[in-house]
């Protein structure tokens, strides 16, 4: 399969940003995120209700009109990603963002009977999410729009995670679905989303030494594969460790029990490897949006980086019965400590070194470090977009999406979670060293709870 580009233009914000505004601070948050961009793309089959559009170019061309002059609206409402980043702050100087568009080979429905992933990196989205790092000149974001021969579509959108997390690419993609809503004419208007653009008064910037990537070697020989966990996989396997548990003020979420199940095979491969009972690590990233009170003032559309990290430390001197559970236990307890307490105090004490401690004291940020430096601990990193509401981008034409992915990672131990398409079950992006992924497919136990 193969998409060839049509097009590529500059968007910019449908109007000016005010001179009050052109100087957007990032915050203590956004200063800790990684260099890369945050990569989503979203697959779009053709609306029956449009079907008849489907043979006329100009239509195609019409809907490519749609598509951009609402995403210039948009991009009036998210003007730091119109900007470019200078230092601490973003020069909100309406530069504009990357735009493509593309037409595939295929029908969209051959495609999604088998995703080859590697494709997703190579046709849908519009830059390399992990190998391109943002400068002064840069845009902070780029999207790319194929067309398929059914007439379905998908839109891949990379994100400078500098300035954005998974939430707000969601909001962001959210908005310009209204706004592209509003401009077809389809019915009521809609509500456009406006982000909050204050984070940087909670979180102040500070002067920070560069941020390490210790652990996070690029261009290793890794794979990335998709796990499904349906409903009935995640149900069987939550009842196994409530029942294990005992407890009923413990029971493990989906993605509690989905990432203890992962991470317990992935370590196994560790440990028989080197003979030993050596230390993993499981971090994982947990949304500070989610754990605010109404004295913390930090709504839910906030814009920019609004998370942090735990860690989850396992133990290798139980039985083989108890070690799942254990690890559940474990990941439940890490992220339960990011409570509103723990945000009150990181807001208050934001501007002092305390601040800074209390940030990185439960995800244990310099231990990890350290010893991944020193190739004592093995860290397996996991991300859960699972409520982050993709599926809900509705571009009228088209429908909500059929189906959202990220993109494979050339970094080893990453886990992404993302919700399937009825909210349910689970896909997991896992990427390991090559050799260990060949063992993680060969193992049964784990097999028993994915969807072939």
């Amino acid at each position: 399969m193969k998409t060839e580009i049509i097009s590529r233009v500059r968007i910019k914000p449908s109007s000016p940003t005010p001179p009050h505004l052109r100087h957007y601070k990032l915050s203590l948050l956004d200063q800790l995120a990684p260099p890369f961009y945050v990569p989503i793309v979203l697959f779009y089959s053709a609306n029956a209700d449009h079907q008849h559009h489907r043979s006329g170019s100009s239509s195609t061309d019409h809907k490519s009109q749609q598509l951009q002059s609402s995403l210039s609206k948009t991009l009036t409402r998210f003007y730091p990603l119109a900007g470019r980043i200078k230092d601490h702050l973003v020069d909100c100087n309406d530069e504009g963002i990357d735009y493509s568009e593309a037409c595939a080979s295929i029908h969209l429905s051959d495609f999604l009977l088998l995703p080859k992933l590697e494709l997703i990196l190579n046709q849908f989205l519009p830059l390399d999410a992990y190998n391109t790092m943002y400068s002064e000149q840069a845009p902070l974001a780029a999207v790319q729009v194929s067309y398929f021969k059914c007439g379905g579509m998908t839109i891949g959108v990379c994100v400078a995670h500098k300035i954005a997390d998974g939430s707000t690419v969601a909001m962001f993609l959210n908005s310009w679905a209204a706004a592209f809503h509003n401009k077809s004419g389809s019915g009521e208007e809609e509500a456009i989303i406006v982000p909050w653009l204050s984070s940087a008064s909670v979180f102040p910037p500070k002067d920070l030494p560069v941020i390490s990537l210790s652990g996070l070697t690029m261009n290793q020989k890794v794979v990335t594969r998709r796990f499904l966990f349906d409903a009935p996989k995640i149900a069987a396997l939550r009842t196994q460790l409530i029942m294990k548990n005992g407890r009923t003020d413990n029971h493990p979420t989906r993605v509690e029990a989905v990432t203890a199940l992962i991470w317990k095979y992935a370590k196994n491969i560790k440990r028989v490897k080197s003979r030993s009972k050596g230390v993993s690590l499981a971090t994982h990233v947990v949304n500070l949006r989610k754990r605010m009170t109404p004295m913390a003032k930090i709504p839910e559309n906030s814009f920019g980086n609004l998370w942090c990290s735990v860690a989850a430390e396992a133990t290798t001197d139980e039985s083989e019965e108890a070690e799942l559970n254990s690890l559940a236990s474990q990941i439940k307890m890490a992220i339960r400590k990011i409570d509103c307490v723990y945000v009150k105090r990181l807001q208050s004490e934001a501007d002092s070194l305390t601040g800074l401690n209390c940030l990185r004291e439960v995800g244990n940020n310099m231990k990890i470090n350290r010893a991944t430096d020193k190739d004592e601990m093995e860290v397996y990193r996991f991300s859960s977009w699972c409520r982050l509401p993709f599926y809900e981008a509705d571009f009228v034409e088209w429908g909500k999406p059929v189906w959202v992915s990220t993109s494979s990672v050339p970094l080893k131990n990453i886990v992404i979670l993302m919700s399937t398409r009825d909210g349910a079950g689970i896909e997991a992006w896992v990427t390991l060293a090559e050799e260990d992924m060949n063992e993680l497919l060969a193992n049964k136990e784990l097999l028993m709870f994915i969807v072939p």
